[in-house]
This record gives structure tokens, C-alpha cells and sequence, in this order.
């Protein structure tokens, strides 16, 4: 879900308090306001306002360079899945996808972050949305997926980058350490792969870190971190990271003194590269870490609830099953399915509520569910999903066009196969409840009924029906906004109209208030 971040810049403010001799009584006070450079989000990327099914290059300030030959890299947009994950401030809709080239190719995408020259102490943080398809050619070679630097000439200065290499049924995720004045398509002196083997096809939220601390005259005084999936409602401890790499172990931090920050980098081009998606990147950098974590910006509680990627419906024997999947869920409590049967051929009756399926709470991975509805009228229907979360909060989804069904070529076989078979009264849904709740019962011939509400002393508090009708089955609403919170029954007296049987059926209902 995308989000309209107000992003907020932070200013240094200067006074200025300037005495005017030929005006003794008028003080000027002059008020420069100038932009604070110890910190600052330099790279908020969701690919909006981009076309799909378009190449990357032109779009968004993005740029393709070294660009030689027909077999080159390229970089295009994608919509068909949105990435996301839950509490992330970026992601959905629009993402991009690199193609692979048949040869290996000096070729890669950049974008012009705020510039930055390094002078002090500085910790950048980035972080994105990645789903891997597969590992390329299957083996051990790390592959390049971003990487924070600038450019000068025919030299790329990399910081840091997160790479992917094969893990037979998965992928693990590293970070490799980068030296002034990397060749474009030269190696880093230094990486770290976690053991964790990622899934294929799921989206996950990198995080990496690279803190530079001023070197003296030794360059090994750097160090960084990535972290695959971390809690992000607040800076992750770098003992959580799934790959690091300490200081002291070799950096190159000395040619980055001086440097200027510029640029962001997608995919070092070469044969069989991993194919994967990205989305999301934000890239913040600041004079210590918590100030880079803040200017990242990264933690959005109300970020996509639950992200719905697929809802549909099948005709199945006398039943229509329904389906639908989830990307993300946060405290998803579950789904109520409601029903709509249109009259004279439009879709202007009730929704009706027909079931409940329990919801997976907070998952960053596709949950799949489904529901049949048993006892479908004739008609054209439309179902839809009401999602409710934990704290009573909910939302709609899937309707009119997903999930119009006709099947009124069925009539005749749904009105005699939905008959029931013999009387029944069901459990109330929901329960407990507070104020409303619903209660279905069968007839299986033309039969007068009565059912009614009473107390624990068994006195009649409520008469929810008593006539007679036809063959089949039946729901009722009953309201108890008038009733205190506690335990109550409800009964059924059925007999057939032709007088071959009877049935009597006590359940209880319980209100909570």
C-alpha cells in the first residue's frame, strides 16, 4: 500500500541580531535558515508516477549507462504482483524487474541521490523489497543486486553491496564490502552470507547498514550488516543481523574520506544473473546510527492491514467454492463472506452475510483460504470479503467484477439439490456476540415454526418467528441491544404442514458487552 510520506527536512536556524547606528530604536533581526547536513533521507523510491511494462531508463531520474550493445541489461517496470510487507513504508503497486542478458555486459541503472561529501563519522542505512525468482546459474557466485557509491570517470566507488548467491532450494542474502575506486564489474575485498536460505517467490525486507568511521592511518576501521526480515518498529541491534562484517576485518575506508555520496546502483550486469524484483528502497544516512534510523523513516504501523492479491470463484456441483489469497497480514482477525443476489437482474439486494474464516494474525508471506458456499440461491450472485482485524476495525474487499457469478443455468438442479434433508437449527454466528447475531435453521417440507429467545429462568425474552413456511433454509437477525452481557437459549418448535413431522431444538447464545 502505498503511502504519502510527509517527509521533514530538519534546519539549523541562525540569528542574526544587527544594530542599525542611524536608527537607534529599530533592531533588524535577520532569520537564515540553512538545511541541517547531519542527516537526511537521500533516496525514497516506490516507482510511483512510472509505466508499466516500460523500461526503467527515463523514468524517475533513472539512468542506464555503459550501454553498448543490443544484448545489454535493461530494467522494467512491473505491476502484475505489488511487493509488501507489513509496517513497511514503502512498497505496492509499481516495482521493477531486470532482464538478464544472454552475455555478460558492462551495464547497470543509477539513480542521483542528494549529494554528500564524507568528512565525519557517518552511518547510512538502506532498505528495499526483494523477491527472488531463482539464483541464476546455480552456483556459489555471489550476484549483485544494489549497491550506495558515486562514479568518476570510468571508475564506480561502491560502499557496500547486497548480494544473493544459490542455496539449492533457496538463496542466502550477503553483503559484500566495497573499495574506492572499483572498476565497474570488479570485486569487492570482503562479504558476508548468512545461513538462512530464503524462499523463492517471497517477498522479504532487506535492511543493510554501513557505518564509516574516520580513519587514521589505517583503512580497516568500517563496518556493516544486513538484516533479512527485521522487526523495524524500532532500530534492529546489530546482533541480529543475518550477515556482518566487523571493523577490523580489512575495509578500505581510507579512500572514502573526502568522498561524495551521489549515486545508488542497480544490478552489475552478467550471464545468468539471479532474477529477482525490488521495490521500496529508501536509503537515509546520518551522523549516528539512530539518527540514520530516523531519517529513514522506514516503521509504518498502519501499513497494508492485509494486502489482497487474488479473489474468485468456481461453480463446483451444487456449490460455489471461493478463493483468495493474501500477500501480508496484520492483526487480521479473519473474514466475514458476504453474499448479494441481484433482483430483476440488478445488484441492489442486502448483503448478506454467509460465514466467517479465521484470519492468519501478522504473516509476510502469501496465505491462501477458502470457503464453499453449500447453499447458493438461484440467481446472479456477488460475494465479497469484509477483513476484520484484531481491534474490531474493518475493511471490504473483492467485489462486482472478480466475482460475479450467473448460475442461473442451474436453477432447476440448485432448487431441488439444496433442499435439506431433514430440520435443523444451527449454532448462532457470531458467538459470543455484541449486538447482533445470526441464526439459521432447515426445513426440509413446508412446516410452521417458532423460534424464540429466553433467559436462564427460562422466561420468553424475545420472539424471533413464528409462521409458516417453505422448504429449505432459513436465517433470522436477531438484535439484543436491549439485553445485559450473559448467557441465553434459544429454541425451535417445528411441524410439518401435512403433519408427518415434528422437531425440537434448544442451543445457547452468548452476549458480551
Amino acid at each position: 500500500m502505498k503511502k504519502n510520506a510527509l517527509q521533514i527536512v530538519t534546519y539549523t536556524k541562525k540569528l542574526f541580531f544587527i544594530y542599525c547606528a542611524k536608527v537607534p530604536a529599530t533592531i533588524i533581526v535577520l532569520l537564515v535558515i540553512t538545511p541541517a547536513v547531519f542527516g537526511q533521507l537521500m533516496i525514497d523510491e516506490d516507482f510511483d508516477g512510472t509505466t508499466a511494462d516500460q523500461t526503467l531508463a527515463g523514468q524517475n531520474s533513472w539512468v542506464r549507462y555503459d550501454h553498448t550493445l543490443a544484448t545489454d541489461m535493461d530494467i522494467f517496470v512491473r505491476n502484475t504482483t505489488p511487493m509488501v510487507f507489513a509496517t513497511y513504508n514503502s512498497g505496492g503497486g509499481n516495482y521493477i524487474q531486470p532482464v538478464t542478458p544472454n552475455t555478460e555486459t558492462d551495464d547497470r541503472f543509477r539513480k542521483s541521490n542528494t549529494s554528500f561529501v564524507i568528512t565525519s563519522n557517518t552511518t547510512f542505512y538502506l532498505s528495499f523489497l526483494l523477491r527472488v525468482s531463482n539464483s541464476g546459474d546455480g552456483t556459489q557466485t555471489p550476484d549483485h543486486i544494489i549497491a550506495p557509491g558515486n562514479r568518476a570517470g570510468s571508475q564506480v566507488f561502491e560502499f557496500f553491496r547486497v548480494e544473493v548467491k544459490d542455496a539449492g532450494a533457496g538463496f542466502n542474502i550477503g553483503i559484500t564490502e566495497g573499495q574506492g575506486g572499483i572498476a565497474i564489474g570488479g570485486e569487492g575485498i570482503g562479504s558476508s552470507f548468512g545461513s538462512t536460505v530464503l524462499n523463492f517467490n517471497q517477498t522479504y525486507l532487506i535492511l543493510a547498514r554501513y557505518d564509516f568511521t574516520l580513519p587514521g592511518s589505517t583503512e580497516n576501521t568500517d563496518a556493516m550488516y544486513v538484516w533479512v526480515d527485521p522487526t523495524i518498529s524500532s532500530e534492529p541491534s546489530t546482533g541480529t543481523a543475518e550477515a556482518s562484517i566487523a571493523a577490523g576485518s580489512g575495509g578500505n575506508d581510507i579512500l572514502f574520506k573526502n568522498d561524495t555520496v551521489d549515486f545508488l546502483y542497480l544490478n552489475y550486469a552478467e550471464t545468468n544473473h539471479a532474477e529477482y524484483e525490488l521495490d521500496g528502497i529508501r536509503y537515509a544516512r546520518g551522523a549516528s546510527s539512530s539518527t540514520a534510523w530516523t531519517n529513514l523513516d522506514a516503521y509504518d504501523p498502519l501499513a497494508v492491514p492485509v494486502e489482497l492479491t487474488s479473489f474468485s470463484a468456481l461453480i463446483k456441483d451444487n456449490s460455489i467454492e471461493l478463493h483468495w489469497e493474501t500477500a501480508t497480514e496484520v492483526n487480521n482477525y479473519g473474514f466475514e463472506i458476504e453474499r448479494q443476489l441481484s433482483e430483476n437482474g440488478t445488484q441492489n439486494a442486502e448483503w448478506e452475510n454467509i460465514g466467517f474464516v479465521l484470519g492468519h494474525g501478522y504473516s509476510n508471506s502469501p496465505k491462501s483460504y477458502e470457503f464453499i458456499d453449500h447453499d447458493p440461491p438461484a440467481g446472479n450472485l456477488q460475494y465479497r470479503l469484509k477483513q476484520i482485524d484484531t481491534d474490531g476495525t474493518f475493511e471490504y474487499f473483492g467485489i462486482t467484477a472478480d466475482v460475479n457469478i450467473s448460475i442461473t443455468g442451474l436453477q432447476e438442479n440448485l432448487s431441488a439439490a439444496r433442499l435439506p434433508s431433514e430440520f435443523n437449527l444451527e449454532q448462532n454466528y457470531p458467538n459470543p456476540f455484541n449486538p447482533e447475531t445470526k441464526v439459521r435453521y432447515s426445513l426440509p417440507s413446508e412446516s410452521r415454526i417458532n423460534i424464540a429467545v429466553y433467559n436462564t429462568l427460562g422466561q420468553q425474552i424475545h420472539l424471533l418467528t413464528n409462521k409458516v413456511q417453505s422448504a429449505g433454509t432459513h436465517e433470522l437477525n436477531f438484535d439484543a441491544s436491549g439485553l445485559t452481557s450473559g448467557i441465553y437459549i434459544y429454541k425451535m418448535i417445528a411441524e410439518a404442514t401435512d403433519g408427518s413431522n415434528t422437531f425440537s431444538k434448544i442451543n445457547k447464545m452468548m452476549i458480551v458487552k
